[in-house]
């Protein structure tokens, strides 16, 4: 859990980092930094260990059908609001990692405890 966690910030990081000032002056063009390689390996490496997660905990529960009217014409579109999700209790795993003594580089270990 915490890996994905992480990767979802790298990710979400070099999104903002690259929505707002990625471009080069006067050009369409991204800038190109000197670990712009690693640094996309490791998003693909992110992408490719979430796409892995999601696959092996997805929920197959069918979200119902909702009758949606537009400009008078009747469409039918899956409704996900209209359904309750079951999430697993995560605070068993931060306490774990807390309790376990085991050196960590990730924030997001200690924020359960923090309040967040």
């Amino acid at each position: 859990m915490f890996h994905q966690l992480d990767c979802l910030i790298m990710i979400r990081r070099k999104v903002q980092d690259l929505a707002s000032s990625a471009l080069e002056p006067g050009t369409r063009s991204f800038r190109a930094s000197p670990d712009a390689e690693s640094v996309l390996d490791a998003l693909g490496y992110c992408f490719d260990y979430l796409r892995q997660s999601l696959l092996c905990s997805a929920d197959s529960t069918l979200n119902p059908v909702a009758e949606l009217t537009v400009d008078d014409d009747h469409v039918l579109i899956t409704d996900g609001n209209a359904l309750w999700q079951q999430c697993r209790d995560t605070s068993i795993i931060y306490d774990w990692a807390a309790r376990s003594g085991q050196p960590s580089k990730s924030p997001l270990v200690h924020l359960q405890n923090q309040g967040s």
